[in-house]
């Protein structure tokens, strides 16, 4: 049995030159075709004959099929690989099947009609050299699939088969339909499509690698478009496919297929893929080379249902040239391949060239992950031909355009906007360090945003929270850590105790007192004690508050359009952070949030500008280290404002 390549086109005459046997195995549904889908089929092939086949077009071009996914089986009786198992696929090939079987009765008709012999065509032997086909679950499908033919006369037998089984049904009903419909047909008629079913009708064959699991597990993944049987994955086997070279350079294939691969390595790579890939793109994709098929074809979300559109398109070019080349296409299809493979480098080129460089690499980024209606393709229009300051002046100008209906009321806690230009500010952080390598992680960024979350992150925290009972724990446990060095070390006579007390003055004593007081509450409380009312969680927290920060630069309220606003909300008091990191102490006190952002405990991508926030980078007093003043966030906001001001002028709308 002669096997093709893992990723192939097999027309309907490569099956039939070698009897091949194919199993569909128990974990598949049977058969269930019905008579206008069988009909639908002969339709398809015959308009495909009539507009793309015919003599006077060209016969190169081919009615492709979807995949037929086969692994080798092997028989457990004899240990011999005997059967291909049908893992996807089943439908169409068990229909090509019942048609060949349709053409061959009406072959013998003719031939019994010709010659004038009177005999029985329920008697018509079996079509000779078609494969075969056996389901697993209907021992004797194999059986009557080759002998279907023989019964078209009886209705007796029909009505048999039927009763037998619901696939045996739809065999009937389908082999029934085709035989009709191809009996009306006239027999030039019915010469031009056993010339197209058997020549110009091609599946997609697929067969998947031994380290792809189990067939069931392969045929499951494949149902649930979790397979990499992608539109990538087919274009290349259009391009590679042995007739578009045989009369050119042979060996180009090898070669492409190379190219290929490693253009694909190269979109695999974390920061690049990071890059050009918007998280809020509706398409998910195991091959990279996939999206830029996509975009070369503008594949969007109204073609979200279509799973094979960029192939179709690819290949509806490819029938195209076949028909307008005529006789000229065996050495025109070389060039188109060519030509097709061109386009696809010199797109990779171009996203690679916007990568490698960094003000467009950042300018882009941002673009492309925020700013409605721009793609790589409406960027590739833009920037076409320009010199590199001429683009980066038409990015900017793109940038500021979006920026240009930023409304001031949008600075503030709860509006998406604040996080876009927290997110374009951290980028621009980057961008203006001297050192090429000083990058913004879009691949970090996006991660985060499509998983998790950002937050806008209060850097001081709101004085009406209250932490719940775990909180409070944590609350307490950090104050002393802070305090003394020295997380807590367990219990000692019925209460917590620390070391190194002998360091702390008279007001971190008190506070690390009433932090040892919560610990043993919370402990009384969970042994159903009650809690002490100079314990309670929110004068607790408001003790710790006090302690850290001072009324004499700290956060008041403004007037904004008529209402009282808390300075904590205006955007001075935000910085981008992970929720996942943010909601796990969120609203903690500013030294606990500082120490845990520092030492990255989360291990999950910060943002330049929220470390520069707490590691005080724009604090004047650096004695202030546990305390996020109001001085603090007017540098931080001056900073905001001046890194922002050639896209947009910043300004709180203050009465």
């Amino acid at each position: 049995m002669k096997l093709f390549n893992s990723l192939d086109l097999v027309s309907v005459a490569d099956l039939l030159d070698e009897e091949y046997k194919f199993f569909v195995p128990a974990y598949q549904r049977g058969y269930r075709w019905t008579a206008d889908q069988a009909e639908q089929l002969i339709d398809d092939l015959l308009e495909f004959y009539a507009f793309h086949y015919s003599a006077f077009r060209n016969k190169e071009t081919f009615y492709c099929l979807q995949p037929l996914v086969v692994k080798l089986r092997k028989d457990e009786k004899t240990g011999n690989e005997e059967y291909l198992e049908v893992i996807d696929g089943q439908q169409r090939l068990t229909t090509i099947l019942l048609i060949l079987q349709a053409l061959h009765l009406l072959a013998y008709e003719s031939f019994v009609s010709n010659t004038k012999l009177h005999l029985d065509v329920s008697q018509a032997s079996v079509a000779p050299g078609l494969y075969t086909i056996k389901y697993e679950t209907r021992a004797e499908s194999n059986v009557w699939l080759d002998e279907v033919s023989a019964v078209v006369h009886s209705d007796e037998s029909y009505r048999l088969f039927d009763q037998r089984n619901c696939d045996y049904s739809h065999f009937a009903e389908v082999f029934f339909t085709a035989y009709n419909k191809l009996k009306n047909l006239s027999l030039t008629d019915r010469n031009h499509f056993v010339e197209v079913l058997r020549i110009g009708t091609r599946f997609i064959w697929y067969n998947p690698a031994v380290s792809s699991g189990s067939n069931a597990d392969i045929f499951d993944r494949l149902n649930a478009g979790k397979i990499g049987l992608n539109n990538a994955e087919l274009v290349k086997a259009l391009l590679l496919q042995r007739n578009n070279w045989k009369e050119s350079e042979p060996s180009k294939p090898e070669s492409l297929a190379f190219e290929w691969s490693e253009m694909e390595t190269a979109l695999q790579q974390k920061e690049f893929w990071g890059f050009i890939y918007s998280s809020q793109h509706p398409y998910k994709y195991d091959s990279h080379i996939e999206y830029i098929l996509d975009l070369l074809k503008e594949k969007n979300v109204e073609h979200r249902d279509k799973r094979f559109y960029t192939f179709n398109c690819y290949l509806d070019d490819y029938r195209k040239m076949m028909e307008r080349e005529g006789k000229t296409a065996p050495k025109a299809r070389a060039l188109w391949a060519e030509q097709v493979w061109q386009e696809v480098k010199e797109m990779y080129d171009l996203l690679k060239e916007w990568y490698r460089n960094k003000k467009m690499y950042h300018r882009i980024g941002f673009i492309l992950e925020y700013v409605d209606g721009e793609t790589v393709l409406a960027l590739k229009n833009k920037l076409k031909n320009k010199k590199h300051s001429e683009r980066i002046a038409i990015l900017d100008g793109i940038i500021k355009q979006d920026f240009s209906t930023i409304d001031a009321a949008k600075l503030f806690h709860g509006n998406p906007e604040l996080s876009k230009i927290l997110f374009i500010y951290n980028i621009l952080l980057e961008d203006r360090r001297a050192a090429e390598n000083a990058r913004f992680s879009f691949a970090d960024y996006k991660v985060v945003r499509k998983n998790k979350g950002w937050d806008q992150e209060h850097i001081a925290s709101h004085t009406d929270y209250t932490p719940d009972a775990n909180k409070q724990k944590e609350l307490a446990e950090d104050v002393i850590e802070l305090l003394t060095g020295q997380k807590t070390i367990g219990i000692a006579g019925g209460c917590f105790s620390f070391a190194n007390e002998d360091v702390l003055d008279e007001k971190e004593k008190r506070l690390c007192e009433k932090a040892i007081g919560i610990l043993k509450n919370i402990d009384r409380t969970e042994a159903n004690v009650s809690m002490s009312q100079e314990n309670e969680p929110g004068q607790f927290f408001a003790s710790v508050s006090g302690f850290f920060e001072t009324s004499k630069d700290g956060f008041g309220i403004r007037k904004v359009k008529g209402r009282d606003k808390e300075e904590k909300d205006f955007i001075w008091n935000f910085a981008l952070l992970n929720s996942s990191t943010n909601r796990s102490y969120g609203n903690s006190i500013y030294p606990v949030k500082r120490r845990r952002i520092l030492q990255d405990e989360f291990n999950i991508y910060t943002p330049v500008g929220t470390r520069n926030v707490f590691e005080k980078a724009y604090s004047k007093k650096i004695d202030q280290i546990f305390y996020w003043s109001k001085t603090d966030a007017m540098a931080y906001w001056d900073d905001i404002r001046a890194t922002l001001k050639p896209y947009v002028e910043l300004v709180l709308p203050f009465d």
